[in-house]
């Protein structure tokens, strides 16, 4: 996989990253909430993404 292709992946999931923590922050830790769900589940999906790309 191309470097470029890594680093967008790279900064989206800092971007999902960040949208997280502001999230959680405003839901007060809130885990059940379901736009804090959606969130994880993209997050993890993109360290996955990310991960198999590096080979």
């Amino acid at each position: 996989m191309s470097k470029t292709r890594l680093q967008v992946i790279n900064k989206n999931i800092t971007a999902k990253r960040n949208r997280l923590e502001r999230c959680m922050d405003q839901k007060h830790f809130n885990l059940n909430d379901p736009q804090i769900l959606h969130l994880s589940r993209d997050l993890d999906e993109l360290v996955l993404l990310y991960y198999r790309c590096q080979d």
